[in-house]
């Protein structure tokens, strides 16, 4: 599967005609974008980066068992079985543009290869961050639901870790959309990332605070009616799901003389599976 999300060419006749008589400051202005979440709270493997083969197996092992005998009783084998799961290099997600040789000319104090660069990197990596979003979602082998449709509060989360618990796991991350963050950060209980903990801690992008124990990611990548609470996938409970990459975000660049324009593109390869549902649980008020 492939991703396409810029493919044109950019021509000087595309600049807005108001800027044509003027000086243009040397920098372009850019829209928001939504905070990218996903790849931190999954396992990361770029170990099959310049390596033969395209997938990793996971193997997964079944938990022995212990018992009593009395004396002279005979004590029974038990068998530890072994199975597997495959993250396969699937998809090359790309985003793509061309630039005229005019429009360098005619805009030299922009600088325009940056600026496509930036974009484009970035492009890829939402779709990626949106992906394992999806992946999460579709897969997670715990679900519940708030208790009051459509609102996300403190019992709630104490309900969802108390969920977790009950598999052996510790829940770790909660991944929300600002709707719902805004029920949170109304709550007397939440610490806030910023004022309360941040000299102590790394903080992840899109981290707004602590909220029952469990840390807090905001992103408007993941609807309002849902969020996602996660195992950490560096702990020995996890991971809870792995990408693998066989190519890291690249970028190449051919010329086309006939049309006088280079055209670059920005591109990565990659493969994504959830290899322990039970450590993603989604709370869901659909």
């Amino acid at each position: 599967m492939s991703y396409q999300q810029i493919e044109e060419v950019l021509k000087s006749s595309d600049v807005d005609s108001d800027l044509m008589q003027f000086i243009v400051w040397s920098d372009v202005l850019e829209g928001a974008r939504a905070a990218l979440v996903a790849e931190q709270v999954i396992y990361v493997d770029k170990r099959l980066i310049g390596r033969d083969g395209n997938s990793i197996r996971v193997p997964h092992a079944t938990q022995l068992s212990a018992s009593t005998k009395g004396e002279g009783e005979e004590m029974t084998t038990s068998d530890k079985t072994i199975s597997a799961s495959v993250i396969t290099i699937d998809t090359k997600v790309y985003s793509a543009v061309a630039l005229t040789k005019e429009l360098l000319e005619d805009f030299p104090s922009i600088d325009w290869i940056r600026l496509q660069f930036r974009n484009m990197g970035r492009a890829v990596q939402e779709y990626i961050d949106s992906a394992i979003l999806t992946l999460l979602i579709a897969n997670a082998g715990l679900t519940m639901a708030p208790t009051v449709a459509g609102t996300f509060d403190y019992d709630d989360i104490i309900d969802a870790v108390k969920y977790m618990a009950q598999y052996d796991y510790r829940a770790r991350w909660l991944i929300v959309n600002p709707a719902k963050s805004a029920d949170l950060l109304k709550d007397d209980k939440f610490i806030n990332a910023q004022s309360q903990y941040y000299r102590f801690s790394n903080l992840l992008t899109g981290e707004i605070g602590e909220f029952a124990g469990v840390r807090v990611l905001e992103t408007t990548q993941i609807a309002a009616t849902r969020c996602l609470m996660l195992i950490d996938p560096y702990d020995t409970d996890g991971p809870n799901a792995i990408i693998a990459y066989k190519r890291d975000l690249t970028v190449t660049s051919d010329t086309d003389a006939d049309f006088d324009q280079t055209r670059w593109y920005t591109t990565a390869r990659i493969g994504m599976n959830v290899v322990r549902p039970t450590g993603i649980l989604l709370i869901s008020s659909t």
